[in-house]
């Protein structure tokens, strides 16, 4: 090994013992400048193996040691003074970056490593006080949108090895952005750079949400319904729907209305979302029958990027139910002998209102006032409240009603209820209904 004594400043430089020694004639005590360490270290570097007549494959560095009176004496760590550098040949991602979606910051940021030629990490890179740094920009002429941007910070610094980024993001859907990593500092490593493959980004999922409707919906009464802007994977309202210049607006109407006979739906006309709220809110929704029903809110946007529905079953009541003494409530089950994925598929809203619905007018004395559907064959369970004769006679008039034979159109598909049905979760057969609390369906 052989090692180099820098004085300050140098003029010649000699050869003893196996130590280069770069030498002064000056008496000046002035500290090197920036431009005179360069001009050193491109002279040495560039003509080492000459000099020393062998082949240089790294180099090591012993940084002037810090004023025995300062804080950093105090806090420099017990190591040997030298550290060995090593030519840097290439950089790898490990990871590489991942998008999101557009305008948030990458799910998987990148961090980045350089290696010797041989691969290996090179774990020191630069000084305490000139650490090398690396800048991510968005390479131009890239990308399907020529509005997108990269944001976040865009300069991170080599600790250990690593260069990590913490925020980085493409302020616009679209496909083949890449993106360059160049080192800025030192100066001369600016050719040395990594560059991502080409990313697509996708766009800003959105969905919309009810977020207030009232709790108790009467024929013929004005409702509001008020729905929220909201991002589609974190359910967080939207900060900002006005991203790339877009409005929105929103209407409102019954989902099928075939599935409900001669029910009257109004006060859906279209409304817009406000910007500060990201909320759409329609004041004077009306249903003129008890029941249960889907309303569907239509949303879309300008440009037309975003066009979808949001929709959610509402159980009507008449003036009667709304002022109907609570006794009990129940879970009542029903059966239909049946494909679920063929027949019911996404649309469960539709069906069990469809259920719903029927029973609520068929048994307007007690209150029909939510309902699932699930698998195994066809499921439909229904929440049944009101005061225990009420509920009583209601169950056995359901359970009579699948003996005789009750049946659906939807879709086109004919379906009838199958001689089983469950009541607050116990399970009821036979081919006759007497006493529920004995037998049953």
């Amino acid at each position: 090994m052989k090692s180099i004594y820098i004085p300050k400043p140098p003029t010649t430089m000699l050869m003893f013992n196996h130590h280069l020694y770069i030498c002064s004639n000056s008496s000046s005590s002035d500290d090197l400048t920036n431009q005179e360490l360069s001009d050193i270290s491109s002279k040495i570097l560039g003509n080492m193996s000459d000099v020393l007549n062998n082949i240089v494959t790294g180099v090591s560095l012993a940084e002037p040691p810090a004023d025995p009176s300062s804080q950093e004496w105090a806090n420099q760590p017990n190591k040997a003074p030298y550290t060995v550098i090593i030519p840097a040949h290439s950089m790898r991602f490990n990871p590489a970056p991942t998008p999101l979606h557009e305008n948030v910051a990458f799910s998987t940021q990148p961090k980045i490593q350089v290696l010797d030629e041989q691969g290996r990490v090179i774990t020191k890179l630069g000084t305490a006080a000139n650490p090398w740094i690396i800048t991510a920009s968005l390479r131009a002429g890239t990308g399907s949108n020529p509005s997108a941007s990269l944001e976040g910070n865009l300069t991170a610094q080599f600790v250990n090895g690593w260069a990590n980024f913490s925020s980085l993001m493409i302020t616009h859907f679209g496909s083949g952005y890449i993106i360059d990593f160049n080192v800025t500092s030192p100066t001369e490593g600016e050719n040395f750079t990594i560059s991502t493959d080409p990313l697509t980004i996708p766009s800003q999922p959105v969905k919309a949400s009810v977020v207030n409707m009232p709790t108790d919906i009467i024929v013929g009464n004005f409702h509001t319904f008020t729905l929220e802007l909201q991002d589609g994977l974190s359910s967080l309202v939207l900060p900002d729907i006005a991203w790339r210049g877009h409005t929105w607006t929103v209407t409102a109407e019954l989902g099928m209305p075939s599935l409900y006979g001669n029910v009257t739906f109004s006060g859906g006309s279209q409304v817009s979302f406000d910007t500060v709220t990201s909320r759409s809110s329609f004041y004077s929704i009306t249903l003129s029958q008890l029941g249960m029903y889907v309303i569907k809110f239509h949303i879309t946007s300008s440009p037309p990027d975003y066009d979808f529905y949001e929709e959610v079953v509402v159980t009507v009541k008449s003036a009667e139910q709304a002022s109907m003494f609570i006794e009990e409530s129940k879970t009542m089950t029903v059966k239909f002998d049946a494909d679920y994925k063929t027949v019911v598929e996404s649309d469960d809203k539709y069906f069990g209102a469809m259920v719903g619905n029927y029973f609520a007018n068929l048994y307007p004395e007690i209150l029909f006032s939510s309902v699932s559907v699930s698998p195994g064959s066809i499921l439909v369970t229904l929440t049944i409240s009101g005061n225990s004769t009420n509920i009583n006679s209601t169950v056995y008039a359901v359970c009579s009603g699948i003996q005789s034979g009750t049946s659906f159109t939807y879709n086109s598909v004919t379906l009838s209820l199958t001689s089983y049905m469950t009541v607050g979760g116990v399970s009821y057969y036979g081919v006759t209904c007497g006493d529920i609390t004995v037998s049953g369906c």
